[in-house]
Order: structure tokens, then sequence, then C-alpha cells
């Protein structure tokens, strides 16, 4: 493409300027025709060059500040805003200009299409890339000032003339209604433009077309930011009665999920996460003080878990970058066995492939590998019982822990106090009131760190903390009374028994958690955390800033 550069073109530092996009192996030769004038230039700009970034619709909007990316600008991508709203660009779209002329004339607009006369007037045989726009003026329905809605490009030799005829199609005059649900076509008299660019529109003419329906999405003064294509401000309330809803909260909160770029561990539950997110930060704005642009921590800064799997030749699974989020999470025991899970899946399944190559084995298919654990997917009620119970174990260390701690330094002096109230009956040979107050701090700090585990582990319930909370706090009471009034009598069960007194409460213990367990699963399940299970996975879109 041949670029002549006014004065002002590129701050005036050219005076014509040659652009090729996706240059080929034969470039040398291609740009030697065309600048030794052997090949005449004939293509035309594919999009619009703005004269500053700010200047681009999307600048206000993208990229997204947290989770949303919200599409203010609507329809007004590239062409359609500039030439709308009226900014000054650059170099417009289908701008390109040639060694030699072209005349147009004689424009016919029928229903079927529209017709007219091409003339190469200049000295050199060339081509040329005719474009078709068309417009709406007073539409109701708002709509970019002009749209491409077809080209076509015809070689001419010096002193040729051809008839052109480019034609109407379904989607010539067509937009998307979303009250009737399918494409419609607003009545009217088109403005029906024929140019050798955007800017350049050599011949004009109108041409009717009837309605397709009265049911409007909107009217025109609903939305005038997008009435007039000035979307650089859109207000929030307009841009609602765009959508038709409100505006999705888009903060960075909850849980991560395969689909959430690095940069947003700074609300991750784990440390580690977190401080890998400030240390990724902080290598970013000393590029930046540098002045050296650290591309590759800039890619990683606001790369999707996901891309892991992408990225690492082979070395990272989906299932393994699935691991890494619930480590993200909180879930660290979950995360990390389910990347060293992942880890060695991945490495089994690579040596398939190797053998494979050689024809030794059949390969196994890879395309879409099992994220997570296959059978907790086939069995989930069963899974969630076994995980329960498995997890439960973080309160039992902690009923352990606490148990001795407090019998054998917390509350040892009070070992030979008695302790008789209502149903408890901790007596010398039950450690008395140490036994009592050991038990009972055991137990409460035991029924809050299980608290905890299941809901956000096992459950992984939403059920709002406010309302979980004081039925849980019930649930621990009733439990508490259960384990020290048991507790009490099965000491004095496995004394009896032959069981060794320094041994006694351990065992007595240990029967305490299986009670526990058998009440507080479906209460917990039923009653306490009966909300839907958090999802794992978030989607995210990708935009491009200008199209044509």
């Amino acid at each position: 493409m041949y670029r002549k550069c006014g004065g002002n073109a590129l701050g005036g530092h050219l005076k014509a300027l040659l652009y090729g996009g996706f240059w080929g192996q034969a470039v040398a030769g291609a740009v030697l025709d065309l600048l030794s004038g052997k090949l005449n230039p004939c293509g035309k700009l594919a999009e619009s060059w703005p004269v500053k970034y700010e200047d681009t619709p999307s600048f206000q909007y993208y990229p997204s500040k947290e989770r949303n990316s919200e599409y203010r600008e609507g329809i007004y991508v590239g062409y359609r805003y500039y030439d709308t709203a009226g900014v000054p660009i650059r170099f417009p779209f289908g701008f390109g200009l040639s060694y030699t002329k072209f005349d147009y004339s004689g424009l016919k607009i029928t229903p079927e299409g529209v017709s007219f006369v091409l003339e190469n007037t200049g000295s050199r045989d060339g081509a040329e890339i005719i474009q078709l726009y068309t417009g709406l003026p007073g539409a109701r329905v708002f709509r970019p000032k002009r749209e491409l809605k077809g080209f076509c490009k015809v070689f001419l030799k010096v002193g040729e003339k051809k008839e052109v005829f480019l034609p109407f199609d379904s989607m010539t005059f067509r937009y998307w209604n979303g009250r009737t649900g399918q494409w419609e076509r607003e009545g009217g008299f088109y403005r029906i433009s024929i140019g050798s660019g955007l800017t350049d529109i050599r011949l004009e003419g109108e041409v009717f077309q009837e309605g397709t329906t009265d049911s409007l999405p909107w009217e025109v003064n609903e939305l005038p930011s997008y009435a007039s294509g000035r979307i650089r401000s859109v207000p929030d309330e307009e841009y609602e009665r765009l959508l038709g809803c409100p505006i999705p909260a888009g903060s960075w909160k909850g849980e991560l999920g395969i689909n959430d770029a690095l940069c947003q561990m700074y609300y991750a539950k784990s440390p580690l996460a977190r401080l890998i997110c400030r240390i990724l930060k902080h290598r970013l704005e000393n590029a930046q003080k540098k002045g050296i642009p650290d591309l590759n921590t800039l890619f990683q800064y606001n790369m999707p878990f996901r891309a892991m799997a992408k990225m690492t030749g082979g070395w990272i699974s989906m299932e393994m970058a699935e691991s890494l989020t619930y480590a993200a999470n909180g879930r660290h025991f979950y995360g990390i066995t389910g990347f060293i899970r992942g880890f060695l899946k991945n490495r089994r399944l690579e040596r398939r492939y190797e053998q494979a190559l050689k024809g030794k084995t059949a390969p196994e298919d890879k395309t879409e590998p099992n994220v997570g654990n296959p059978w907790s997917k086939a069995h989930p009620q069963l899974w969630e019982f076994i995980l329960f119970n498995l997890l439960s174990n973080c309160a039992t260390i902690t009923n352990f822990v606490v148990m001795w701690l407090c019998t054998g330094w917390v509350f040892k002096g009070l070992a030979d106090i008695p302790f008789r109230f209502f149903i408890f009956d901790y007596g010398e040979d039950a450690l008395g009131l140490c036994g009592f107050l050991s038990f009972l701090t055991a137990t409460a700090l035991a029924q809050m760190v299980n608290f905890f585990v299941q809901k956000n582990w096992v459950f992984r319930s939403d059920a709002a903390f406010s309302r979980a909370a004081p039925r849980y706090i019930l649930l621990a009471v009733f439990l508490v009374i259960l384990s020290a009034a048991l507790s009490a009598w099965s000491q004095k069960l496995f004394t009896g028994l032959g069981v060794p007194e320094a041994f006694a409460p351990t065992c007595a213990n240990g029967l305490n958690i299986l009670a526990q367990v058998a009440i507080s699963y479906p209460a917990m399940k039923f009653w306490i955390m009966p909300g839907q299970a958090r999802p794992k996975k978030n989607k995210k879109k990708r935009r491009k800033n200008d199209a044509v």
C-alpha cells in the first residue's frame, strides 16, 4: 500500500510512506517493483489509524480495572466511531493512494444493488478497490454514520472503462433487534455512498427500504450517547438501559478461578499467593522506574492460570493449573495433592507419547485431561462424606493437642478438685476439674476449627456466615455438653475395663469424636450449610480495540 503523507502526517517527517502488512519471503522484490514504478500500488487500509491511543473508542473502558470488561463503546468500533463522532484520525479506514487516477460516474441505484462506471484516467495500468457504504439519516435505532456493506477490486488499463455492479443482500440494511429477538430492517431513505475510501466518497444517492417491525429495541432519546456516537463517557444509567439489566459487579473478590489472572492473587486467601503477586508487581514497578519494559513479567502478571497449561511446553497440565487455584484459594492440602497427582499423571502421559512416537504403544488421548479426581466426580456424595471424615482430623488433632496441653500443663493443678454439676461427674479418677476444663476447652476449639474447615473445604457452602454461625454455635454447645458428660462416663468405663488411668482420657476422647462426627455431619450438611457449592470457574472475554 502506498501512503502519500501531507505536511502534518506522522509529524511531518515523511513525504511518502509505503506500508504493507504480513509481508512474505518475496517482500524485497515486491517493494522494489512498487518503488520503481514497475507495478502500481492498489491496497487499502483495513483499519483506521488514530492520531493517538487516547482517541480510540475503548480507551476509557479497556483494559478492565478488575474482573469485568465493559464494552460501553457498543457498535462504535474502529471507523464506525471515528466517522460518526467526528474524531480526527491519521489515516482513515479504506485509505490508499495509487500512481494512477480513477473517475466514478453514472450512478444507478435499484432495489437489487448499485451500478456505476469506473474509468482509469491516469497514466498507468492499475486496480481500484471500490467501497459501498450505507447510512440512515434520522434513524430511530442508533447506528453509525456509514457502514461498509460491500467492496470489489477492479483492474483497468489506461483509458479503460468498466461498469461495476455491487449487489444488496439480506445483510445490507439490517440490524439486530433485541426486543423481537431477530434481525430487522428499519424503514426509511438510506444514503448510498460509493468511494475510494471512507473519507473519499465519489458518488451518493438514496434508496427507500420498507421496515419489518414497529417494535424497536430503544428510542434515540433514551440513549443519547449512542445516538450521537460520542461514547467516551457513557453514564451508568444509559449503559444499563443498553444492557437491559444492572451492571454486573466486577470487583475482584471471592474465589479465584482458572480464568482469573495472576495479578488477581492480591486478594487470594493463600499468603504465598499474595506474596507472589506482590513480587511480580514490585518487579513491574521497578522496570517502569528504570524506563526499561519487562515484557516477560508483564505477561506473567496478566496471565490467567489456564495459560500455564498452554505456555509451559507440556510441563504443567490443566489439572495442575486448576490445583494451583485451589492452593491460591487457601485449600493448600487439596491444591498440593492435586498438583502432585496431576504432575505424576502428566509425566505418565508424556512417557506414553514418547513410546507411541517410537511405535511401541498406542498413544493415550490427551486433548481433554480429567481435572480433579474422576472417582470423586462419579461419586460426589460418598466422596463428600469421606472428605468430611478425613478433614475432621483437623479438629481431632486440635482436640488432642489442646487436651494434652490442658491436662499436662494449663489445668494440671486442678486435677485433685472433684467437679460435679448437673450431668457432669468428674471425680479424681477423671482428673476432676482439670478433666472438665480440658475437655471443654479442647472441644470448643476443635469445633471452631471444624466449622471453617468443613464450610470452605468440604461443603464449599455459600451459606451466609450470619446464618450458619449461630446454628453451628447451638450444635457446638450441644456437642460440648454431650462430650463433657460422655467423657466422664466413658473414662470410668475404660478405667473399669482395665485401661491404664493415664490412657483412659485419650480413649474417652476418641469415643467423643466418633459421636460428634455422627451428629455433626447430617446437621452441617442439611441444616447449617445447605447453601449451593461455590462455583470453581469464572469465564472472561477478550476484546479487540479496532475492527472493520
